[in-house]
């Protein structure tokens, strides 16, 4: 029994743990933002909400939806979010966010193109620091999946002509010291997969919602039974070799182990 349970040491330190489901309290948000007082509405994401929450909530999490606010309800929203008392509970949490975006960042709802203010966008520094180990304490130690469904810019990567005028397009255009504390790295177990690369385009249908939400969800169901999270985010990524226009990246990752979903249990 000896390497069976040198093995099993060995597969701790590998991969995270998961909690015994009837005692653990999974928590997942959705920020998805629709309506915009000054630009277009992004029409076709209340189908991404409803696949990211079924999906979610297969997966064990009890999802919280949140729709159309300003980027300092956003970080509002995801503060409280981060500091909830089910969390220590938990053995991990989805933060999903769904808007406009710039270069700079994912757009509120009051976001103005020809009066562009740094308040009326959320950059993923501020969420990263919302969910660094000294302001989420609860969430020390697991993993913190942010997956950011929004435009970074307005470069096409190559020319596209369309075929179908329900393809809309997400983004806008012209548009320590010593201390006798535990010490603990400031940001770990994080990981955000954005929808497209810096500067680029993300693509939306007007009916069936966000290309990369679509082949997400159906990347997650199809095989996060044997792969892991970065795994299935590589397969994501894959899924978009034939549509040179956008490409998902994965960033800031500081997951130190492997997370596996396990569904089902």
């Amino acid at each position: 029994h000896a390497p069976i349970a040198q093995l099993c040491q060995i597969l701790t330190l590998q991969i995270y743990c998961i909690g015994e489901k009837n005692n653990r309290t999974r928590l997942a948000i959705i920020i998805n933002n629709m309506k915009f007082r000054f630009v277009d509405s992004r029409d076709g994401s209340e189908v991404d909400t409803k696949q990211m929450k079924t999906l979610l909530e297969a997966l064990d999490y009890r999802v919280e939806v949140v729709e159309n606010k300003t980027a300092e309800e956003m970080e509002m929203c995801l503060r409280s979010f981060s500091k909830r008392e089910e969390h220590k509970m938990s053995d991990s949490t989805f933060v999903v966010i769904m808007s406009h975006g710039t270069e700079e960042g994912i757009c509120g709802v009051d976001y103005n193109p020809q009066h562009s203010r740094s308040e009326t966008i959320l950059t993923t520094k501020a969420i990263g620091r919302i969910f660094s180990n000294d302001h989420s304490l609860n969430l020390v130690g697991k993993p913190k999946i942010i997956i950011i469904q929004a435009c970074r810019g307005d470069h096409k990567g190559f020319v596209m002509i369309p075929t179908n005028k329900g393809d809309d397009e997400e983004c806008l255009t012209k548009y320590d010291s010593d201390s006798p504390l535990n010490k603990i790295h400031k940001e770990s177990d994080l990981v955000f997969f954005c929808s497209t690369t810096p500067g680029t385009r993300a693509y939306r249908h007007r009916k069936n919602g966000t290309m990369f939400i679509q082949r997400l969800v159906e990347t997650f169901r199809n095989h996060a039974w044997n792969f892991h999270i970065e795994d299935l985010f590589k397969k994501v990524q894959r899924s978009f070799h034939n549509f040179p226009q956008q490409l998902p990246c994965k960033e800031r990752t500081t997951l130190l182990r492997n997370f596996y979903l396990f569904p089902g249990h």
